[in-house]
């Protein structure tokens, strides 16, 4: 198993909603527009947007150009708006734009990381 691969699995172990399970999911609990909810804190966007560095890391390394950085910013969105989807049903939990957008800034962070790093000059 590769690491992103890995890290799928850890970012969906992570966001389950493992107490405070619902029946019902909580459609008035989500925040759709980004930056919008008083839930919103920078040490939240701060932890998103460093989660998913490494994805944006280890899977852009390998490819190149921008199929690699599409592909990539494609699997941060599935990833995100998926553990977002679970906290639907979590009483402690709430889903939020604010995140799947934070996160994705954290892929493209990681994916041009690795681009730099590949491109530079070695010794």
């Amino acid at each position: 198993m590769k690491f992103w691969q890995l890290w799928v699995v850890l970012i969906f172990i992570g966001s389950g909603p493992w107490f405070g399970v619902l029946r019902e999911p909580q459609w008035d609990h989500v925040a759709w527009v980004p930056f919008s909810s008083r839930n919103d804190k920078a040490s939240d966007m701060i932890i998103n947007t460093l989660m998913f560095l490494p994805l944006g890391w280890t899977f852009k390394t390998p490819r190149r150009g921008l199929a690699g950085t599409a592909t990539v910013v494609a699997m941060a969105l599935a990833v995100s708006i998926g553990a977002e989807s679970m906290q639907l049903y979590c009483a402690r939990r709430d889903p939020s734009a604010t995140d799947v957008t934070m996160n994705t800034i954290g892929t493209l962070l990681g994916a041009a990381g690795a681009s730099l790093w590949r491109r530079r000059p070695l010794p």
